[in-house]
């Protein structure tokens, strides 16, 4: 498959690389399953709004993806539980918004940090961890996506995007040294990407790193010194 330029769309302090490493090769093992979505009390959310956002609560408990508007502001207590997807440790059945899988150990979340990792707080290589919409969200599919990860100059991570079994796009960043502590201290990126047309939507995509380890630093909101960083979020689209 002849992988799409994607320089126009990485933004941020991510960096583009020179290689590639194949998300077609877990292709088999990350065909979409929408239909067996298991939700948490049976009804999928009456939430609207064109964008789905992660809370995980650095230095705390109860994290939960919600649905609203796009470029909402909006207090963290006031989001109604009905537009909320919660999760907690190494408990995500709740499928309201996303199926979330790891592979390559357990997938947790540690509430001292924020992080979502594999096993530990990280994504190491070989590792890998997966967002699908879910049955809840038939009908829309992702048109844009902002991560912030926390690494240094020798993590590599990948975004694979697909849209059902088709690879859409390939996303490459490397990680930061802290200029502070070079060679030693590590520090936050984002990862922001916009599909450039239609036919680059998305209804999933796989965090993979390719050398190294990264922390997904999800929480909200997101600070790194006097740089700040929107918390992960994704905008939808709805389908023709």
């Amino acid at each position: 498959m002849k992988l799409r330029s994607i320089l126009g769309s990485l933004i941020g302090l991510a960096s583009v690389l020179l290689f590639f490493t194949s998300c077609t090769k877990d292709m088999e093992d990350l065909k979409p399953d929408r239909d067996v979505a298991m939700l948490n009390g049976g009804d999928c959310s009456i939430a609207t709004g064109m964008q789905l956002n992660l809370v995980t609560h650095n230095m705390g408990a109860n994290p939960f993806f919600w649905r609203g508007d796009v470029g909402a502001k909006k207090a963290l207590a006031k989001i109604p539980a009905t537009a909320k997807q919660t999760f907690s440790g190494t408990d995500f059945s709740n499928q309201q918004f996303f199926v979330v899988t790891g592979t390559g150990g357990t997938l947790t979340h540690f509430p001292a940090n924020g992080a979502i990792g594999v096993g530990d707080q990280y994504i190491n290589n070989g590792e890998t961890i997966t967002l699908q919409l879910s049955s809840c969200m038939t009908g829309f599919n992702l048109r844009n996506l902002h991560l912030t990860f926390n690494g240094g100059n020798t993590a590599f991570v990948t975004i694979c995007t697909y849209n059902g079994a088709t690879l859409v796009d390939e996303i490459f960043a490397e990680g930061h040294d802290n200029p502070n502590t070079p060679g030693k201290g590590t520090v936050n990126f984002p990862v922001e990407y916009h599909a450039p047309h239609a036919t680059a939507y998305f209804d999933r995509i796989v965090i993979k790193p390719t050398a190294g380890k990264v922390l997904w630093k999800a929480y909200y909101p997101n600070f790194n010194q006097a740089l700040y960083y929107s918390a992960t979020y994704f905008d939808l689209v709805a389908i023709p």
